[in-house]
C-alpha cells in the first residue's frame, strides 16, 4: 500500500526555505518508518502539490527547482523521488470508481489526500507547520446528498496525521490491522471474516464477490474496515442490550418497504445457509437493504438480526437499484 501526502499542510506556513529543511527531514523519516511497517516508498500527492506554497511566495516547484548542496540537495531528491510518480491521487480515485473526493473538506478547503487516506484507513503525512494538522488527528467534513431525499448532510470524520517519526507510534496498531492481517485479496480477507468476524455470516453472492477481488485492489482495506465495524456494532448491541448501530461509511439502514419493491426487492434479497446443532442446513432467503458505502458506487449489503446476534452481508459490490437510484 502507498502512502498519502496532505497537500493542505503546503499552506505556507513555514516562516522561509531554511524552515523546510527540518520539516522535510522529519517528514523523510516519518516516511521510511513507515516503509519499514510494509508500506510502499511512493507516496501519493495531488496535481496542483507542486503549485502549493511551502512557504510564503515560496512554491513545491520552486524550491525544488533552486540550487541546493549538501543536505539540502539530498531532501530535494528525495521530494522528488517519492511525489513524483503518477498517478495522483485524483487519477487514481477515477482509475477505481471514485468519484466522492470534493466532498471532503477543512473549512472551505477541498482535502483530497485526507480523504484518500481517510477512505484506504491510513493515517496521512503532514509537512510540519499548519497547526491545523496536530498529531494524532485531525477532523474533516464530508458533505453528500442523501440518496433517499437529495437533500445535503454532513458527517464529520477523523483521520490520522503523522508529521515526524514519533508521531507513527500511536498508529501502529491500527496500521498492523491494515498491512498485516491476510488481506492480500478477497479469499484471504473472507477467510479471516469467517476466522475472526463471529458476527457475520455472509450470503453465495457475497462470497463469490469477495473470492474475485484480486491482489492489490486498493479498497480491500475499506471493505474490511467494514467488516470490522459491522462486527464491532453487534458486539456492542449485545453486550450493552440496545440496538444495532454501526458507524461511519454513510451506513444507511433498511429503507422503508416500498423502496425495493418487485424486482427491485429481488435484487436485494439473497440466500444464506445455516446450520444447527445436528448438523441440519437450513437455507433461507433475507432482504438486505441495509447498507454502508465502499466507493461513490460500490456498497455492501447487509440484514442485521439482533436477536440472533448476527449481521447477514448479502451483497458487497455496486450500487443496487432502489426506488430513487437504479
Amino acid at each position: 500500500m502507498d502512502q498519502v501526502f496532505n497537500e493542505l499542510s503546503l499552506s505556507a506556513s513555514l516562516a522561509d526555505e531554511y524552515s523546510a529543511r527540518p520539516a522535510i527531514l522529519r517528514l523523510k523519516e516519518a516516511s521510511d518508518r513507515l516503509t519499514t511497517l510494509g508500506f510502499s516508498r511512493q507516496i501519493r500527492v495531488t496535481h496542483d502539490v507542486a503549485e502549493r506554497q511551502i512557504s510564503p511566495g515560496r512554491t513545491l516547484r520552486r524550491y525544488l527547482q533552486s540550487p541546493a548542496g549538501g543536505q539540502d540537495r539530498t531532501l530535494r531528491q528525495w521530494l522528488l523521488s517519492r511525489f513524483s510518480r503518477a498517478p495522483y491521487v485524483e487519477q487514481l480515485c477515477t482509475e477505481q470508481g471514485i468519484t466522492e473526493l470534493e466532498e471532503y473538506h477543512i473549512g472551505n478547503e477541498c482535502c483530497k489526500g485526507l480523504a484518500l487516506a481517510a477512505l484506504w484507513g491510513i493515517p496521512a503525512l503532514s509537512l510540519s507547520g499548519d497547526e491545523r494538522f496536530m498529531p494524532p488527528h485531525t477532523m474533516m467534513t464530508h458533505t453528500f446528498l442523501a440518496e433517499e431525499n437529495g437533500e445535503l448532510q454532513e458527517e464529520h470524520c477523523r483521520v490520522g496525521i503523522i508529521r515526524e517519526e514519533t508521531d507513527v507510534r500511536c498508529h501502529e496498531t491500527a496500521i498492523q490491522k491494515i498491512l498485516y492481517v491476510p488481506l492480500n485479496d478477497g479469499i484471504h480477507m473472507l477467510a479471516y471474516a469467517r476466522q475472526q468476524l463471529d458476527c457475520l455470516a455472509f450470503s453465495a453472492t457475497a462470497e463469490e464477490q469477495l473470492e474475485g477481488i484480486l491482489e492489490g485492489n486498493p479498497w480491500l482495506p475499506r471493505i474490511h474496515a467494514i467488516l470490522q465495524e459491522l462486527q464491532r456494532a453487534m458486539q456492542e448491541a449485545i453486550a450493552r442490550n440496545t440496538i444495532f448501530n454501526p458507524k461511519g461509511f454513510k451506513y444507511k439502514p433498511t429503507e422503508s418497504a416500498s423502496a425495493t419493491e418487485g424486482k427491485k426487492g429481488q435484487k436485494h434479497t439473497f440466500n444464506f445457509i445455516e446450520y444447527d446443532s445436528q448438523g441440519n442446513r437450513n437455507i433461507f432467503s433475507l432482504l438486505c437493504q441495509s447498507h454502508m458505502s465502499i466507493t461513490d458506487g460500490d456498497r455492501v449489503y447487509f440484514c442485521p438480526d439482533r436477536n440472533k446476534g448476527k449481521v447477514y452481508i448479502g451483497h458487497v459490490g455496486e450500487h443496487l437499484p432502489t426506488k430513487k437510484y437504479g
